[in-house]
């Protein structure tokens, strides 16, 4: 299990294993960074999630969870850290989408119904919110030519359509009410209460303030 969780968060850009991840999505097709990110990404997820299936269900009694928990959390804080420093679109997304499987991971250590349930709610919401803001990434670089925040002044005006749907995926994204990454992140700090897992609760606040910014 080890071993198995090990190749799964280097693939998922976990802490530590992420170094991979900026230039694989930033240097990408801007297209085909939407699937890298939406999809391919959720292969590691899914993995780790029967892995650690098959774990609980066996009469092997693991102490790991509460290590892969702060894997997941100090994932999340990283990502949104690094994401805080970008001017690069691509780059800032790619350290966003690390930040965002984070909680998918800590949801996965839980290893319990209501840890899996929310795993997969995450995992949906990233999957559609997160090609929403690839593509309308893509179409930024396509009609302004350039990938820096510092030159997208004014845009709302001239691509109005755009600016909205970016809008509504990034509300979704920092889990604020009413959309979908709220009730994602609202079942994960609630099952780690449950767990008495107070201190990922803390730094899961944290990384949902610094992911809004």
């Amino acid at each position: 299990l080890i071993l198995l969780a090990t190749g799964f968060l280097i693939k998922t850009a976990a802490a530590g294993f992420h170094v991979w991840l900026v230039g694989a999505y930033s240097e990408a097709d801007d297209d085909f960074t939407a699937m890298l990110s939406a999809v391919v990404s959720k292969v590691a997820m899914f993995g780790l999630l029967v892995g650690t299936y098959i774990a609980i269900r066996s009469d092997v009694t693991l102490e790991l969870a509460h290590a892969l928990g702060w894997i997941g959390m100090l994932t999340t804080v990283a990502g949104a850290l690094m994401a805080l420093k970008q001017d690069d679109i691509k780059r800032l997304l790619a350290y966003s989408s690390m930040s965002q499987i984070g909680y998918i991971v800590t949801a996965i250590a839980l290893m319990s119904h209501i840890g899996w349930v929310t795993a997969l709610y995450l995992v949906a919401n990233h999957m559609s919110v997160k090609a929403i803001l690839f593509l309308a990434a893509a179409g930024l670089i396509l009609r302004i030519g350039s990938r820096n925040f510092s030159d997208y002044g004014g845009l709302a005006r001239k691509l109005p359509i755009t600016f909205a749907a970016v809008v509504i995926a990034m509300i979704a994204m920092s889990g604020l009410p009413p959309l979908t990454g709220f009730g994602g992140k609202w079942l994960l700090l609630t099952a780690m209460m449950e767990r008495q897992w107070y201190w990922p609760v803390v730094f899961g606040l944290v990384a949902t303030f610094v992911g809004f910014l």
